[in-house]
């Protein structure tokens, strides 16, 4: 499932379990930076763009297909500080609401590319 709109930009893939929430900034991605199962897209002044959830239907503790067929929308907000990322995003599944906040410490990132 891909969806699109200024504010709801996101992709699910069910046969690899993979939820990509794309931010609002229009930028290109440069590299990436993991946490868990958190991959975050990075653009060239440093801000995350965007957010890649691997084995997403074990977050959501919902079967891929389900996901697949009923995902209605994905946002995602994204604080940093010096030494934090704050790290929101929301779903839409079917009529209901779904929010996750982590607050991440910047030395638990590591750099994949």
């Amino acid at each position: 499932m891909i969806a699109q709109n200024p504010v709801n930009r996101f992709e699910y893939s069910s046969n690899i379990d993979s939820l990509h929430i794309f931010g609002n900034e229009e930028s290109d991605v440069e590299g990436s930076l993991m946490f868990e199962n958190f991959i975050f897209d990075v653009d060239t002044e440093g801000r995350i763009i965007g957010l890649e959830i691997d084995n997403a239907s074990n977050l959501l503790n919902m079967a891929p297909e389900f996901i697949n067929d009923n995902l209605k929308e994905a946002f995602l907000n994204v604080k940093m500080s010096s030494n934090i990322i704050f790290l929101g995003f929301s779903i839409m599944i079917q009529k209901e609401k779904f929010n996750f906040s982590y607050m991440i410490p910047r030395e638990k990132i590591s750099l994949t590319c």
